[in-house]
């Protein structure tokens, strides 16, 4: 079988990463987006033409359509393939009618990455969570004094960040500790780098965008978890979660007052409880 991986840009290196842990498992896959990542990843799906994914596409058993790709839909929606579509963030959070509309006629079967998807009405829905590749990742135990808190958001609002800092700020009157945050955006190997300088990451804290359901942890969490911090963030859909993948070790807070609770309880523990 040859599978062919899609889209006009690859948010979180998602389809990178699919195509990955499929070839880890031995199925021949290719994954190709029109635009590199703001974020430059080391490695990155193919980068190139509309024409040539659509060659790459009629050669193709099975396609898959990363991030709801209307472009991809336009290339591949009157070619008589198997066709699985993956809805990963806002553009399907948004808009479900529309992209549902599209997609649902042409696949055989669709894949969430949130929970708050489960029941907007894709076609044959299946939860699949964030994939990375944990091999690249080498845990640092190394315990700060005082223990060390980081925070640094891809996008402030989606993240909930001045949420964040309000807690923050709650717990300096109280407790002695470092925060090390920056909204600047900078490159995946100098985020990873600066994620692995604290004891606890704090991903996110916000349960709606765009006055959509969210609540939701990123592809930061999984990194951070990966690379043995403590990780603090949402899942309002724990539900399911455990359903799929079993109890999470995530720290979950979902509001400002669990996000305080859940951080003293960190601030209480000793050094050798938190490096467990």
């Amino acid at each position: 079988m040859r599978v062919v991986i899609c889209c006009h840009i690859d948010y979180a290196n998602y389809g990178y990463e699919v195509g990955e842990a499929l070839k880890s498992v031995g199925i021949n896959v290719q994954a190709y987006c029109l635009n590199a990542h703001s974020f430059a990843y080391e490695k990155q799906a193919l980068k190139t033409s509309v024409r040539d994914i659509k060659i790459q596409c009629e050669r193709a058993d099975l396609i898959i359509a990363m991030h709801s790709c209307g472009t991809v839909w336009d290339i591949i929606k009157k070619m008589d393939k198997r066709i699985i579509v993956f809805h990963t963030g806002s553009r399907y959070r948004w808009n479900p009618e529309k992209h549902n509309a599209r997609w649902n006629p042409i696949v055989e079967k669709s894949v969430i990455s949130l929970g708050e998807f489960e029941s907007l009405g894709s076609k044959n829905p299946d939860y699949f969570g964030i994939t990375i590749n944990t091999d690249k990742y080498n845990p640092d135990y190394t315990m700060h004094s005082p223990v060390t808190f980081a925070h640094y958001p891809s996008n402030e609002d989606v993240k909930g960040t001045k949420n964040i800092l309000s807690v923050i700020a709650n717990l300096k009157s109280k407790y002695k500790f470092e925060f090390k945050y920056s909204n600047k955006k900078v490159g995946h190997k100098l985020q990873l780098q600066r994620m692995n300088q604290c004891d606890v990451y704090i991903e996110m804290c916000e349960t709606s965008n765009g006055g959509k359901p969210y609540g939701s942890f990123g592809t930061t969490s999984v990194e951070a978890a990966a690379m043995g911090k403590i990780v603090v963030t949402n899942n309002l859909w724990t539900k399911l979660y455990n359903k799929t993948y079993g109890s999470s070790m995530l720290k979950i807070a979902n509001s400002n007052t669990e996000l305080q609770k859940t951080l003293e309880q960190i601030l209480k523990m000793s050094p050798t409880d938190i490096i467990q």
